[in-house]
Order: C-alpha cells, then sequence, then structure tokens
C-alpha cells in the first residue's frame, strides 16, 4: 500500500480499503498517514520507505494523540445515480379531436310532414289486432239461431211430457191410497204411533186392511190396542 502510494499507484484507493477492512484500528491507520503527510512536507519531493512493522512499533507524537475521525469516513461515497422511469419519446404534437357541434332541432315542418307520412303509411300496413267494436248482429244471429232451437225443442219436449202426464189416468201404487194420492204404508203407521198420533195411526191401518185383505187380522189387532190409549 504504501509503494503504491508513493509510486501515485491508481489502485492506490482500492488497496488503502482493502487494508482499511482488513485492520481494527482505523484510527491509527489515519494518524499513521497523516504523520507521512507531515514527513512529505518536512522532506520535500523525498519519501523514506519504511518497513509496515517498524511503522506500526514507532511511538506516535504528542500532536496526533487526539482521536480523529477516520479518513475513509471522510471519502464521498458515491451517490447512486437516479432511476428515471421517464422514457425518452420523441416529442409528439398533440392533435385534440374536433368539436363536434350539437345537431340543430328538426324544424316543425319537417315533423308534421313525418307525421303525416307515417298516418298514410300506417294505413296500408294489414290489420293485425282486432278493431274492439261489436262485430255484424248477423253474425250472432246465424251462431246463436242452432242453440235457440235446441232450447225451444227441450221447452216442447218439457211441455209435451207434462200434457202427457196430466192426461194419463192416475195408478194408484200398492203403497198409496185412493184418496188424494195419499201414501199408505206399515212404516208410516208405525211412526204415527211412536209419534202418539193415534188417529192418524187407526185410519192408516183402515187403509191397510182394504189394501192387504189377508193382514186384517194383525191390522185389527193392532187399532183396538190404539183404541185402548185412547
Amino acid at each position: 500500500m504504501l509503494k503504491a502510494r508513493q509510486e501515485k499507484d491508481p489502485r492506490y484507493e482500492e488497496y488503502l480499503s482493502r487494508f482499511a477492512s482488513a485492520t481494527f484500528d482505523r484510527a491509527h491507520l489515519y494518524n499513521l498517514l497523516a504523520s507521512l503527510d507531515l514527513k512529505e512536507e518536512e522532506r520535500g519531493e523525498v519519501l523514506e520507505l519504511l518497513e509496515l512493522e517498524e511503522l506500526e512499533l514507532t511511538p506516535l507524537e504528542n500532536t496526533f494523540s487526539e482521536a480523529l475521525p477516520s479518513r475513509l469516513n471522510e471519502l464521498p461515497t458515491p451517490e447512486p445515480a437516479p432511476v428515471s422511469f421517464d422514457m425518452d419519446y420523441p416529442d409528439e404534437p398533440v392533435i385534440l379531436p374536433p368539436r363536434q357541434e350539437p345537431p340543430p332541432p328538426p324544424s316543425r315542418a319537417g315533423m308534421v310532414e313525418w307525421v303525416s307520412v307515417a298516418a298514410t303509411y300506417s294505413q296500408l300496413l294489414p290489420a293485425l289486432v282486432r278493431a274492439a267494436r261489436p262485430e255484424d248482429p248477423a253474425v250472432f244471429a246465424a251462431k246463436v239461431a242452432p242453440r235457440s232451437r235446441n232450447a225451444n225443442l227441450s221447452d216442447r219436449l218439457r211441455k209435451l211430457r207434462r200434457r202427457q202426464q196430466a192426461a194419463s189416468p192416475r195408478k194408484s201404487s200398492p203403497d198409496t191410497g185412493g184418496e188424494g194420492g195419499v201414501v199408505v204404508s206399515e212404516t208410516l203407521a208405525a211412526l204415527l204411533v211412536r209419534q202418539e198420533q193415534y188417529q192418524s195411526a187407526i185410519k192408516m191401518y183402515r187403509r191397510l186392511i182394504l189394501l192387504y185383505p189377508e193382514k186384517k187380522p194383525i191390522f185389527a189387532g193392532l187399532i183396538e190396542k190404539l183404541k185402548e190409549k185412547l
């Protein structure tokens, strides 16, 4: 390192950095370099080359005994170059889009003409929806006629059936009497007895005797019992 300093080798700073990183006492190294600079000034251009061991064992003068900052700390640290993310593009002229003017409002005459044309064109189109108005009554009459004929036919049949029933003689059934078509049955007679309508029950049994002569003794006995309850 001293030889490189004496010969002014361009790699002197590199050697100095290596030596400083290897030593534990940078202040001592700084004082050593300062003493060499001082001796250089005293001797002029003549520099005595000493051994490293001899320099380390040489006592330092009192003038350099005070703690001085390391010379390495005084060396200017290279600042990193600023990173620029801006790409160098050639300056291009800014082209603005042409300003569009709003369209003028349509004139009233043009609107009237458009409405008239639309009305004329709509009359030429086929009707897609039926008009909301009643159809011709003759069409309804043609559709309702068959139904009315069926209704008239059913009414005629009903009237004819009623006439036939009124004209035919009323036949007495085994369970009906001849007087006004009153129903006569043993069940009805027993029901009248339960309701304590004994007079009506006696009349019912007398009618049953006329309808069923073979059961006369049974009905006669029931009539006698009912008379006792009166």
